[in-house]
């Protein structure tokens, strides 16, 4: 008999095709066909084993995406792992190791929902990650205009320099466990040590180092900041728009919202804490 989908001879009875793998509605009513012919009407027997320029096709689609649904959880998977912060870089992570897992099982053994959720987890991972490489280019941009932003709340002469050193975190991007905080460091050559070393030497706001115990306890116990410097430092209270140290500390525990400002004339180094709630 011939198949009514493909028209190949195949043996009378047939209820399935071994080529096309269809169903066929002409074949007795008692199941005549073999175990091996069932299996030869599999997916993955005709994918390997009758190549047809349909059947080939298929394949080369289906092994298509399931390549771009690794792609997707490779990069999902890379850009958590270089982007600083904890929510989103990992949740990409996440969402990339469960789509290479999904796409890898789907080129060993095809399942057309394997690679769904595969696709799915990778798109989701690159979605988030485009979150965290975003907020990488506006924390860029913050470190690099940290010094004019921070001359002008502070109506101090910063050195006009990129950070050599910047670390910038919000509430929902930042690190786990850790207080929303920037932090930038400035290192100065002895000329412009100097010329700030002068700047400052007439500010009365400015105080000299240690700082005060009652501060350096609060700082250290509540906020980490361990802080081994010499020479000034500029306390700014940004709730009260106040450049001295609040009557009561234990305000900053329900809302802080403060900048440090460190000049180290001894490593010729400025170093800028600011610590805050929400902005």
């Amino acid at each position: 008999m011939k198949c009514e989908y493909c028209e190949k001879e195949i043996q009378d009875g047939s209820l399935f095709c071994p080529y096309c793998g269809k169903a066929l509605e002409g074949g007795s009513n008692e199941p005549k066909t073999t175990a091996e012919e069932v299996k030869m009407a599999t997916p993955e027997f005709l994918d390997e084993n009758i190549q047809t320029p349909e059947s080939m096709q298929a394949l080369a689609n289906y092994r298509k995406r399931a390549g771009s649904a690794l792609l997707y959880g490779i990069l999902s998977l890379v850009f958590g792992c270089f982007f600083s912060g904890f929510y989103f870089p990992s949740l990409a992570m996440l969402f990339g190791a469960v789509a290479i897992i999904l796409a890898v099982s789907t080129f060993k053994k095809g399942f057309q929902n394997k690679l769904i959720a595969a696709a799915v987890c990778g798109i989701l991972g690159m979605i988030i990650a485009g979150f965290s490489l975003r907020q990488a280019f506006l924390d860029r941009q913050i470190s690099q205009s940290a010094d004019e932003v921070y001359s002008a709340e502070l109506n101090i002469d910063l050195p006009n320099l990129s950070p050599d050193y910047s670390h910038v975190s919000s509430p929902m991007y930042g690190t786990f466990e850790e207080l929303p905080k920037r932090e930038f460091q400035y290192e100065l050559n002895d000329i412009q040590s100097a010329s700030f070393l002068n700047a400052i030497a007439e500010d009365s706001r400015w105080n000299h180092f240690p700082l005060d115990p009652e501060l350096e306890a609060f700082l250290d116990d509540n906020f980490n900041l361990l802080l081994d410097y010499e020479g000034h430092y500029l306390f700014y209270d940004r709730t009260r728009s106040a450049f001295t140290n609040p009557a009561d500390f234990s305000i900053y525990l329900e809302e802080y919202d403060f900048v440090l400002v460190f000049f180290d004339d001894t490593q010729n180094r400025i170093v800028i804490y600011d610590v805050y709630q929400s902005k």
